[in-house]
């Protein structure tokens, strides 16, 4: 498999951005499951917004 693509198939790279992105979409959806079960006096309450925030303006930015 080369690294970059050609007519027939997706490279490496671009295989290896597609299941990062996978993944962390995954995540992210977990994260804002578990998000919910935070009670108001949990310390992650208002950290957990901040970071699944972040994640996800990076991640439509393209990683």
């Amino acid at each position: 498999m080369s690294f970059t693509n050609t007519p027939e198939r997706y490279g490496v790279i671009s295989a290896a951005f597609h299941w990062l992105s996978a993944i962390i979409v995954y995540g992210m959806f977990a994260l804002g499951l578990w998000m919910v079960t935070l009670s108001y006096y949990d310390g992650w309450y208002h950290k957990a917004p901040e970071l699944h925030k972040s994640i996800g303006i990076l991640l439509m930015m393209g990683l």
